[in-house]
């Protein structure tokens, strides 16, 4: 399993708290126990919030360990990309609505989901490189 896998099992941030912030009723994004809102693109104003936390975090770290600099448009970048990674994992693994209306049980999520595992291992086996 990858560390974009991982994401599948991911629970992101509540309606509720992504509401609030976007009223501005709430406090929004905890910079301790960040969350995405894997539900939108990394426009939207709770993942640009928790974008700049992670800059933020990013640049300070940077300075304190004395890394090779990086401008803060390289690291938004990086934590763009890899935000659309993990959502694109999230999203496959939440369950699809079948063609009769009705929403796929856990068990089917879990099959199509090793279905895609096999023809990707399938596909690097056969396009090795």
């Amino acid at each position: 399993m990858s560390k974009d896998d991982e994401y599948m099992l991911y629970v992101p941030a509540s309606h509720k708290a992504i509401s609030s912030f976007i009223d501005t009723t709430g406090a929004g994004p905890n910079p301790l126990a960040l969350q995405w809102d894997m539900a939108t693109t990394h426009n939207s104003e709770w993942n640009k919030e928790v974008i700049d936390l992670l800059c933020s975090q990013y640049t300070t770290m940077q300075e304190r360990n004395k890394w090779a600099f990086r401008s803060q448009q390289s690291i938004q970048h990086d934590i763009t990309q890899k935000f659309s990674q993990c959502c694109k994992s999230w999203r496959k693994a939440q369950p699809h609505i079948l063609d009769d209306g009705t929403c796929e049980t856990m068990q089917q999520v879990g099959d199509h989901l090793v279905d895609q595992m096999n023809e990707c291992q399938e596909h690097s086996t056969n396009h090795p490189g």
